[in-house]
């Protein structure tokens, strides 16, 4: 229940607050490369969403992102099969289909096709295979939920330190733009995925 900051680099709010002020704990912040408007139109086929774990034993109840580590818990997470995103005109349902812990050289960040090259968004290509590769690494097969290269994604991202101090471990959320074509669920359809491509 918090503004998600937006600006022309990944650093300017990484211990800043939403007055941009210091703050150990931050505030929400978009990947610089997002694109944001009045609707959901207007959003990055790729939204990703970054804000501190401010607790080192990755427990659940502090403050920002460390409360997504509610969805390492299986019922919690068959419970809250949603996470929302408003913009000012549009209050947006996102349905979640993985949960990952994940190291960084799995590129789940790329918001633009190249941006060495130009400004377009990724491919649908690309995004399926994001895709794919968040749900080889998920905690859960979230098993009704089909996500298709037109899609609209979103990724709540934080660090981890499930796997000890290191500055590579994140914990991810991802989940994709509901349609009036969706059917709204009361509870995730999960099972645990017991061949997920482990943190090595």
């Amino acid at each position: 229940d918090n503004a998600v900051m937006h600006t022309t680099n990944n650093d300017f709010y990484h211990r800043k607050d939403e007055l941009k002020q210091y703050s150990w704990t931050g505030c929400y912040y978009a990947d610089y490369e997002c694109s944001f408007g009045p609707t959901s139109d207007d959003l990055s086929r790729s939204t990703v969403i970054y804000g501190h774990n401010v607790n080192f034993d990755d427990g659940k109840d502090k403050e920002r992102f460390s409360q997504l580590f509610h969805f390492a818990d299986e019922e919690w997470a068959k419970e809250h099969p949603y996470i929302y995103f408003s913009t000012p005109e549009d209050d947006m349902i996102r349905e979640v289909f993985a949960v990952a812990y994940t190291t960084t050289d799995f590129n789940y960040i790329q918001v633009l096709k190249d941006r060495k090259v130009s400004n377009e968004q990724i491919t649908e290509a690309q995004m399926i295979n994001i895709v794919n590769e968040a749900r080889e690494r998920s905690e859960y097969d979230y098993n009704d939920v089909e996500v298709n290269g037109d899609d609209k994604i979103i990724t709540l991202s934080t660090c981890s330190y499930k796997y000890g101090q290191r500055n590579d471990v994140r914990f991810i959320v991802m989940a994709k733009l509901v349609t009036e074509d969706d059917t709204l669920v009361e509870t995730a359809n999960i099972t645990i995925n017991a061949d997920k491509k482990e943190v090595k």
